[in-house]
């Protein structure tokens, strides 16, 4: 009978902890377990050119039986911006959020990829009679607007510059994911007054920049920026930048013996 009594007791005390646990989670409007109906579809924006505002549009759908309200709705990372920040939608109903996505490349790794993934959370405090944290996972492939191949000019290697020698010329090929598009050189003054530069239209959206060094006698390495512009239409112009480097030298230098 001891045992018994003692087994009752335990029961009843697990039973007024977890009745107090909820009651107490229930008073600060949070509840983990609950899950509210909803269903949000738009989360994947498939395969756009990369953009500073790419604007898309989501939809909330409430597949319950009470209205629930969406707040605080936001973005992980700073560049999503959305709008509205918070909606209620009534059973049945389905309700639009717009955001604002800066797709440009966030760091120089970004800038080097012709084709990346994107990927950011969408939170939101939902509130079906009892409020919660959801969050949904928004996707989508990011195209540069322009893709310059080899990224960079190097003069070196199999490509001396050696005064008194040949004198390579080196291309890279620019291709546009508008095929509207058109590119331009922007005539800025370069270090190098003896790097002469071309750009010839080989099809619509593809260019070659070709770069020929004209004889010098400044010896030692060098750096340089090529700066053109892709032409929009309706748009702001996209800057293209091709970095070209090498070397000068009064000869050309053996390879070591391995």
């Amino acid at each position: 009978m001891g045992r018994l009594l003692e087994g009752l007791s335990l029961v009843l005390l697990l039973l007024i902890v977890a009745v107090g646990g909820w009651s107490m989670a229930a008073r600060r409007g949070t509840a983990v377990l609950s899950a509210a109906p909803v269903q949000v579809s738009g989360l994947d924006f498939g395969r756009v050119a990369e953009q500073r505002e790419f604007q898309h549009r989501i939809w909330i759908q409430n597949v319950g039986t009470a209205p629930v309200t969406l707040s605080n709705i936001r973005g992980s990372c700073r560049c999503t911006r959305l709008e509205p920040s918070q909606v209620t939608v009534l059973p049945g109903d389905t309700a639009s959020v717009d955001l604002v996505i800066d797709l440009l490349p966030s760091d120089a790794v970004e800038a080097t990829r012709s084709i990346r993934e994107f990927s950011a959370q969408l939170i939101a405090e939902v509130d079906d009679g009892i409020r919660n944290i959801r969050s949904w996972r928004l996707t989508g492939t990011v195209e540069r607007r322009v893709v310059v191949e080899p990224p960079a000019i190097i003069f070196g290697g199999s490509n001396p510059l050696v005064v008194g020698g040949g004198w390579p010329t080196l291309s890279a090929r620019i291709t546009a994911h508008d095929q509207n598009a058109e590119l331009e050189l922007v005539a800025t003054p370069l270090r190098y007054d003896w790097l002469s530069c071309t750009l010839d239209k080989q099809s619509q959206g593809e260019w070659l920049l070709s770069v020929t060094p004209a004889p010098t006698d400044q010896i030692g390495s060098f750096n340089a920026m090529l700066r053109a512009r892709l032409i929009l239409p309706g748009q702001q112009p996209v800057p293209v930048v091709v970095p070209v480097s090498g070397e000068v030298t009064s000869e050309i230098q053996p390879h070591p013996r391995a």
